[in-house]
């Protein structure tokens, strides 16, 4: 597990690299969620996962999920 998870690390590094996304689309669901970091600073991060409390203070959409 540990070699899949250093290429699923590498592949994501080398799509942002080459000015792409870690999700095109429906944004970032468990999977994901962990390499966010890699193309979102933890202020933006911190900053929409604070506009999802205002909306969803008892986290009833999309439980487990950033946003």
């Amino acid at each position: 597990m540990d070699r899949v998870e250093e290429g699923v690390r590498a592949i994501l590094e080398k799509v942002l690299v080459m000015k792409g996304t870690l999700s095109g689309e429906h944004w970032i669901g468990i999977a994901k969620k962990r390499f966010m970091p890699l193309e979102i600073s933890p202020e933006n991060l911190r900053l929409q996962m604070g506009i999802k409390r205002l909306f969803d203070p008892n986290v009833v959409l999309n439980p487990g999920k950033i946003f």
